[in-house]
C-alpha cells in the first residue's frame, strides 16, 4: 500500500513560498520521515536565487508548479529542532550523493502536512562525512534586504554550528539504503488544489 502523503510548506510572513509533497515513511514524537521522488509536483520560486530572495523580502515573489527532478530524497526532520537532514540519491543511477542539512524553523503540523520557514543557509555533507556551508552569500543578502535580522542570522548560523558539532552522532541515520517500493505510484505525490493552482 502506498504511504500517506504529507506536504512540506515553507511559509514566510504568512505566504507559502515553497511546497513539496512526500510519502510519510515514519512519524514519532521526536521526528518525521518523508520521501519524494522525481515526478512529484512542487511549488517553487521563479527566478535566480538572489532575485527570489529580494522578491520574498519585498513580498513580490512569483511561484510556479514544477516537477521534482533528478534526485530521490528522504528527509528526517526532528520536530523540535531548527533543521532537517536530507538524504539524496541520483534517481537514475541509484548512487547516494550525500546529505543536505536544511536549516529551517522547527516544524509545525498543518492541515496538509508540515510547515516551516526555510533559513536559506545550509550544510552539504559528503558520504565520507566531509562538510561545507552552502549559500552563505544568500544569507548575507537576506539580511541586507530585510528577510532576516542580523540577530536572526546569528541564530541560524549558531544552529548550523551546533549540527556540525554533532554530525558524528547524527549520521548515519539508518535511512541511507532506502529505496521506494516499485508499486508506489508517483502520481500520489500531488499538491493540494489550492497550491497547485497557478
Amino acid at each position: 500500500m502506498t504511504p500517506p502523503v504529507v506536504v512540506f510548506r515553507s511559509i514566510f510572513r504568512g505566504r507559502c513560498i515553497y511546497a513539496v509533497p512526500g510519502w510519510l515513511l515514519e512519524e514519532t514524537p521526536t521526528h518525521i520521515v518523508t520521501a519524494t521522488i522525481p515526478g512529484a509536483e512542487s511549488l517553487q520560486l521563479v527566478g535566480g536565487r538572489h532575485e527570489t530572495i529580494q522578491d520574498v523580502a519585498a513580498g513580490t515573489e512569483r511561484t510556479a508548479v514544477l516537477p521534482w527532478r533528478t534526485n530521490r530524497v528522504v528527509w528526517v526532520t526532528p520536530v523540535r529542532a531548527a533543521h532537517a537532514v536530507g538524504h539524496f540519491w541520483n534517481a537514475a543511477s541509484g548512487q547516494f550523493i550525500g546529505y543536505y542539512i536544511n536549516l529551517q524553523a522547527p516544524v509545525r503540523r498543518s492541515a496538509s502536512g508540515i510547515d516551516s520557514t526555510d533559513h536559506v543557509l545550509d550544510i552539504v555533507v559528503d558520504p565520507d562525512g566531509e562538510w561545507r556551508w552552502k549559500d552563505e552569500d544568500e544569507l548575507e543578502l537576506a539580511v541586507r534586504v530585510g528577510m532576516f535580522s542580523k540577530s536572526e542570522s546569528v541564530e541560524i548560523r549558531t544552529e548550523g554550528l551546533r549540527v556540525i558539532s554533532q554530525l558524528h552522532a547524527i549520521l548515519p541515520t539508518g535511512w541511507e539504503d532506502w529505496v521506494p517500493d516499485p508499486t508506489w505510484d508517483v502520481e500520489t505525490l500531488q499538491l493540494p488544489a489550492h497550491l497547485a493552482r497557478d
